[in-house]
């Protein structure tokens, strides 16, 4: 199967940011010249993530090669909570279980994420970790439509402690039980794809579509997701935010519960 590859961004440290100054010289009646733009000027390399698809997954070694051969900086890595979590389609977690502790979850469901970031830094590529949905369905929110869905008003605490969870698993300290040596350090993180987009986080607005909700949902979300990051050693760590669907409807009862919110409406409320 050939390789898939989407590029996310170029991320670009903030003091990069670059500005172009027009000089305007002269004042009264005398001559009044410019000077070409300034040469932008940056002070952190541009830096490229890629997102491998179920390649990355199903054969992490073979596509990190190609990747490096392409100068990949960053590989993009979707860890949805619900494929960590144990019994993700209960609507009760399980007795005694520990969301903070990542001996507490199922082993197997580690295997995948713990390969790709063994093997991306053994290659010199970094690890964007994106952390969100579908969240297990017993972290759901009350008074969702019918049918099944996880990614109705999640819980914010229960989200802070799987973060916690994963934080401490890629710390660069921990030894998960049975291996011989740690797990490499992940230092750059994604909090929730597409928070403003309702397969990815519901409801998006209430009261026939006028009363935003999921902004709120995520500041507590991005909130709980950011303490535990903290708490587990990466204070210091790059964590983007707000990464937004560039669409939206808003029309009639839209976006509603599951249709997507216009970006810049998300961002104000």
């Amino acid at each position: 199967m050939p390789l898939s590859l989407s590029l996310h961004r170029f991320a670009v440290a903030p003091a990069a940011a670059a500005a172009l100054a027009l000089v305007v010289g002269g004042c009264g009646g005398s001559s009044t010249s410019t000077s070409a733009p300034a040469t932008p000027t940056r002070t952190a390399p541009l830096e490229s993530v890629f997102e491998a698809g179920p390649q990355l997954l199903t054969n992490p070694a073979a596509t990190l090669d190609t990747l490096r051969e392409l100068g990949v900086d960053y590989v993009k890595v979707f860890v949805p909570w619900g494929a960590i979590a144990p019994d993700p389609t209960s609507k009760t977690s399980p007795a005694g279980f520990n969301a903070a502790d990542p001996a507490a979850y199922p082993a197997a469901n580690w295997t995948p994420y713990d390969a790709i970031v063994r093997d991306a830094l053994t290659r010199g590529i970094g690890v964007d970790i994106t952390l969100g949905e579908p969240p297990p369905l017993w972290a759901a929110g009350a008074g969702a439509p019918a049918g099944i869905h996880p990614q109705w008003e999640p819980s914010a605490a229960d989200f802070g402690a799987f973060v916690h969870a994963v934080g401490v698993r890629y710390s660069g300290h921990y030894t998960p039980p049975g291996a011989s040596a740690p797990l490499g350090r992940v230092s750059f993180w994604s909090i929730w794809n597409e928070p403003n987009y309702g397969p990815d986080l519901a409801p998006q607005a209430t009261d026939h579509t006028l009363v935003e909700v999921s902004p709120r949902l995520y500041r507590g979300l991005l909130d709980a997701a950011w303490s535990a990051l903290h708490a587990t050693g990466h204070g210091h760590d790059t964590v983007l935010i707000g990464e937004l669907a560039p669409r939206g409807q808003t029309r009639g009862n839209h976006p509603g519960n599951f249709d997507g919110m216009v970006p810049l409406r998300f961002v104000r409320a």
